[in-house]
């Protein structure tokens, strides 16, 4: 049995990578069936290195049955359609879209990091919360609090950094075609992330773009027999922003 490695906010927990969510998304798509193993902060690292022989230390990570394991979404999409070339994820391969996914995730991932970070923190517990506040604030050179301030003119800026989404969906059903591939779960994957942990600002961002994007958005989460819709996802807390 394939088996794929998630993180998780808290034992038992919700599973909130994109990362993960687009390659679980890259699995369904190609009808494999998978088992899934949800890692804390702290137990991620050890265990991921000790698969990987201390090449990899993050998710996704994949150890299909026939032994490969592979790691990094897009370089799990490539192995998928190199194995498993019938339904190809990769539908549409040229230089506009290259260019939105270039610009897509340091755009939209950005700021999304910043409006679920603190949803994050208050979601994990214990030495998870002390060891994702220090290593967050490490790579950040600020606090979480710092980086996740002024929530409206942020939230202004993901809508903003949407917008290319929403111009390719006024005239296509989904963002590879007629069909969808590669770069619709890598979107949907990044608004799946902020429904898990922030329902409310998930269901805001909805609101703030058009109609025929909400559209999309209902197909991709009926998927699979509801894959995205029935997904596990936190209640939003008192301490998560308004906007």
């Amino acid at each position: 049995m394939t088996l794929i490695y998630e993180l998780l906010d808290k034992k038992e927990g919700v599973s909130f990578s994109p990362y993960v969510i687009s390659a679980l998304l890259f699995l369904k798509h190609k009808n494999i069936e998978f088992e899934r193993t949800g890692l804390t902060f702290t137990e991620l690292g050890p265990k991921i290195r000790e698969l990987t022989n201390n090449e990899w230390s993050y998710v996704p990570t994949i150890k299909f049955d026939n032994g490969d394991i592979i790691y990094d979404s897009p370089k799990i999409a490539e192995y998928l359609d190199s194995k498993y070339p019938e339904n190809p994820l990769f539908l549409t391969k040229n230089s506009a879209m290259d260019d939105f996914l270039k610009k897509f995730r340091p755009g939209v991932g950005y700021h999304a990091f910043k409006l679920v970070i603190l949803d994050t923190f208050y979601a994990c517990e214990g030495e998870d919360a002390e060891y994702m506040r220090k290593a967050r604030e490490s790579e950040l050179k600020q606090t979480l609090e710092d980086f996740a301030a002024n929530p409206t003119s942020n939230f202004k800026a993901l809508i903003e950094n949407l917008q290319p989404l929403v111009q390719i969906l006024e005239t296509s059903e989904f963002v590879e075609g007629d069909k969808p591939g590669y770069a619709d779960y890598v979107v949907a994957s990044h608004l799946q992330w902020i429904k898990v942990l922030n329902s409310k600002c998930h269901a805001k961002i909805l609101d703030s773009l058009s109609p025929k994007t909400r559209e999309w958005s209902d197909k991709i989460e009926g998927l699979f027999g509801g894959f995205l819709k029935n997904y596990k996802c936190n209640e939003p807390k008192n301490f998560t922003a308004e906007w």
